[in-house]
């Protein structure tokens, strides 16, 4: 798909999202606990901000809600649209500039989510998401090169030995024990012994918006059926303003994984050797 031919639908998209009358708006009662998360009734929390919330019931495993902050939603779409209009103006942009714009993007994306992911059962230090292929477009795959230091290459060829390492596991044993954290492929940024990622703040978009509805153990199973939130006006249209600047800074949009992109180049040097 060629995202430039399609900038007008993708504007008119995000106008829609940006004029729909919602009728279902949640109106808290003052002694209500405040949809915001902070664990304060409503009544000393959001109540005079004038912030308008949705609610979607019972979408977590323990029966906690997760709640939309109409405000925050509205600035991301706002955000979207001022940087597709942007690139509609210009069919050629830096790879510097893309980089801004996807910051900018990831500014407002963040908001939201921090509101969103407010009763999910995820938590710091949980790592069972990152053992899974995660696509990237290239624009964020040099927001990452950009700050790799010495110390995040040494754990990235770690994790690269720890890979090849765990496909060699009979799935037998995998089936036997069922954990992700123990035998799935790390990401190449995920610093396994202190259960962290060594590039939180310029993780990817699909990062940055993954959660779970389900119950935190299920996650760790190798073949876990996990419940995973999606939203078009949050994720699609927002993927798609990525790929949009990717195309314009590149001339293509191509996504790889973390794993094809930063295993790569490694194992290419690798085969070198053995031929020479």
């Amino acid at each position: 798909m060629e995202y430039r031919k399609n900038i007008d639908w993708l504007i008119q998209n995000i106008n829609s999202d940006l004029n729909i009358n919602y009728k279902d708006l949640y109106e808290p009662m003052r002694n209500d606990e405040c949809p915001c998360g902070s664990g304060l009734k409503y009544k000393k929390c959001h109540i005079n901000s004038q912030v308008n919330w949705r609610k979607v019931d019972s979408i977590f495993y323990n029966g906690k809600t997760l709640y939309e902050d109409m405000k925050l939603k509205e600035e991301l779409l706002k955000t979207m649209l001022d940087i597709v209009m942007y690139l509609k103006e210009n069919i050629k942009i830096s790879e510097e500039k893309g980089i801004e714009l996807i910051d900018d993007l990831f500014k407002s994306l963040d908001q939201v989510f921090k509101q969103l992911q407010k009763n999910a059962p995820c938590r710091k230090g949980c790592i069972a998401c990152c053992f899974q292929p995660i696509k990237l477009a290239t624009i964020e795959e040099s927001r990452i090169r950009n700050i790799i230091s010495e110390e995040i290459k040494k754990n990235i060829k770690k994790n690269h030995k720890e890979t090849i390492k765990r496909s060699k596991i009979p799935i037998s044993q995998i089936n036997k024990d069922s954990s992700r954290i123990k035998y799935a492929k790390p990401c190449p940024m995920l610093d396994l012994e202190n259960r962290k990622c060594t590039v939180y703040e310029e993780r990817p978009f699909a990062c940055r918006t993954y959660f779970v509805a389900n119950a935190p153990d299920i996650c760790n199973m190798y073949d876990g059926k996990v419940t995973i939130y999606k939203n078009q006006g949050y994720q699609e249209l927002v993927e798609i303003v990525i790929s949009l600047i990717d195309e314009t800074v590149y001339g293509c949009f191509e996504p790889k994984t973390l794993h094809e992109t930063f295993y790569r180049n490694k194992t290419f040097f690798n085969k070198l050797k053995l031929i020479f």
